[in-house]
């Protein structure tokens, strides 16, 4: 199941012919690149283009709408003062009251991509950094995806998602997922995993766009968020506390069942209370404290602290 949030687009037609001139704009252009309407009508293109801008996306989408087709891009556009934008730039052909082609309509929707740099911060998520190209290769992972998969780095860089993908994952819900993400759109959604013990998990899943210093998506972090369990795998009965937290070193297979036992209970009272939509808002996920410096040797108890953000996507772009 895919969750969707709107977002606010600014709308301009440009002229079909060199230099593209902008012919009609809504007041949303103010609210993105800082230019009123009166601003901008009658000025070419070339006034939201600069140095990191890929001036050949920018033309060849136009030409394409010339020929009555439509096309998404990721770019890099440039405000009033010179400040550059991420911009996801959907253009399309633009029909007169005749219905007749007469220019090419541009919508501007900020994009939701985070530097590579935000992305590498640490924060309490259990995350992957994934390639933005097909087949996605996994190309790093932290210690809370240890945790909650069961698998170590060594066993899923160089390799796709698929390891922790089950019989009840949606391949479909997966791929539009990425699909959404590689044009600058962070996406969620609801999908089933397996852990290294086979251990079938319901989990958030938030994909965000990365980019590089030239605004190209070249990543996607992957943030996987505990959800409830399946109704055919109840969760199982708490152990002793001296227990549930004896974990011993370098032993994933025992990290990944006593964190179940240690976590479930307390995670699915949270779930229950969250209730509503029958699974916690992103504005609702359940947070776990950071873990030790020696991840391996001891967990920390579940916490709801308000100390950390508890959007996944919030805590990256925030970083």
């Amino acid at each position: 199941m895919l969750l969707h949030h709107p977002q606010i687009k600014a709308e301009i037609v440009v002229s079909l012919e060199a230099p593209h001139l902008v012919v009609r704009a809504n007041e949303e252009i103010r609210g993105l690149l800082d230019y009123s309407e009166a601003e901008i009508l009658g000025r070419s293109i070339k006034i939201l283009l600069g140095p990191q801008t890929d001036s050949i996306v920018i033309h060849s989408s136009i030409k394409s709408a010339s020929f009555s087709k439509s096309s998404i891009a990721h770019v890099v556009l440039y405000g009033k003062i010179g400040q550059c934008r991420n911009v996801i730039v959907s253009c399309s052909p633009f029909l007169d009251e005749g219905g007749g082609l007469s220019g090419c309509l541009m919508l501007l929707e900020s994009s939701e991509a985070i530097k590579i740099t935000q992305a590498l911060e640490n924060n309490s998520f259990a995350k992957a950094l994934i390639s933005a190209e097909y087949p996605h290769m996994v190309q790093m992972v932290n210690d809370e995806f240890t945790y909650l998969f069961g698998f170590t780095p060594s066993q899923v860089m160089g390799r796709s998602l698929r390891t922790i993908h089950g019989p009840r994952t949606d391949s479909e819900v997966w791929r539009e997922l990425l699909q959404t993400a590689s044009i600058g759109r962070i996406s969620k959604g609801i999908m089933y995993n397996c852990s290294s013990s086979c251990h079938e998990t319901q989990n958030l899943v938030t994909c965000v766009p990365v980019t590089e210093a030239d605004g190209a998506i070249s990543n996607i972090l992957v943030f996987f968020s505990p959800g409830p369990p399946p109704a055919d795998h109840p969760a199982p009965a708490p152990l002793p506390e001296a227990h549930a937290f004896a974990i011993g070193r370098n032993a994933a297979a025992s990290a990944r069942f006593d964190y179940d036992h240690a976590h479930a209970p307390r995670r699915d009272a949270a779930c229950a209370a969250a209730a509503g939509s029958g699974f916690p808002s992103s504005a609702s996920l359940l947070e776990f404290s950071r873990f030790s410096p020696t991840p391996h040797q001891q967990l920390h108890r579940l916490s709801f602290s308000d100390a950390f953000p508890n959007d996944p996507a919030a805590a990256a772009a925030a970083a």
